[in-house]
């Protein structure tokens, strides 16, 4: 069947159905009538040749088709919102504070687009919160977060934004005095070091464990440690590839687990400008970072 033409005002219903999870709390977000807001998705199911949701007692759940226009629909607010935001108006100026959650390897493109935000906007302020824990962003905890998990909460916008290739590397003295594995087994005869729970649960992280076969020599509870100890040559480490600047690479060509990078936020943070505005450097400077630790 050849889809139709889709009215642009029927996806901005579609993604406050699945913000809602329900006609009526979406219509009435809406100012529209439940009825007006069943009629106008089918609607659109007719013009796209798919079923969108899946209406129950319970509420309605979107299909597989219908979150993947939902997402096209979020794409397409957040495109408008920032070309709306970056219209000419002389004398506006952002300005407020923007809440930043992350785990503490995301420091420096985080503190990269806060410094090009800040060139833009000065009356713009932070707050950065470096943590192992998933900040609540539905309840305000935060207004952007920087995750390597995906919750697939609704009311939550993800993006992916990288991929981190993971490898393992060890100090130059270290592979001197012990000599360099020269395959996998071998790993069992050396030193390793990792991260103390909840990032022991990182899939490289548990691979590395699975080789080795015992406990690490070192837990540490951040990103920034892991990476201080290794290049102090306490022993082998699991590390991103962007990462691990000043050691040398082990078991070069081992493919390890990678793991992907989402920017999140809430549906309503990203309404504010100058939240939208850092979103979009911060974007920018994930996709875009080639070295350092991230």
């Amino acid at each position: 069947m050849n889809a139709q033409p889709v009215d642009w005002s029927d996806l901005q219903l579609l993604v406050a159905v699945r913000g809602t999870s329900s006609m009526l709390r979406a219509a009435r977000r809406l100012g529209l009538a439940a009825s007006t807001v069943s009629r106008r998705m089918s609607t659109l199911e007719r013009a796209v040749g798919a079923s969108l949701v899946d209406r129950g007692p319970a509420g309605v759940r979107l299909t597989a088709a219908g979150m993947a226009l939902a997402d096209c629909g979020a794409e397409l607010e957040l495109g408008v919102a920032r070309a709306l935001r970056d219209l000419p108006r002389p004398g506006v100026a952002l300005s407020g504070t923007v809440r930043v959650s992350a785990g503490d390897g995301f420091a420096e493109p985080i503190v990269a687009a806060m410094g090009a935000m800040t060139a833009r906007h000065p009356a713009v302020r932070f707050e950065l919160a470096l943590e192992d824990k998933v900040t609540n962003l539905a309840r305000h905890e935060a207004d952007v977060a920087v995750r390597t998990v995906h919750h697939r909460e609704s009311s939550l916008v993800y993006r992916k934004v990288a991929t981190l290739e993971y490898g393992l590397f060890a100090a130059p003295h270290y592979l001197a005095e012990r000599s360099a594995p020269r395959k996998l087994t071998d790993l069992a005869k050396h030193s390793w070091l990792g991260l103390a729970p909840p990032l022991d649960r990182l899939p490289a992280q548990r691979w590395l464990l699975e080789q080795v076969g015992r406990p690490p020599l070192l837990s540490t509870t951040t990103f920034a440690a892991l990476l201080v100890a290794a290049r102090g040559g306490l022993g082998i480490a699991a590390l991103p590839l962007r990462a691990a600047v000043g050691l040398l690479a082990v078991l070069p060509g081992t493919e390890l687990p990678a793991l992907p990078v989402w920017l999140v936020a809430a549906q309503d943070a990203r309404k504010q400008p100058h939240v939208a505005a850092f979103i979009e450097l911060l974007r920018t400077a994930l996709e875009g970072a080639d070295r350092g630790p991230f």
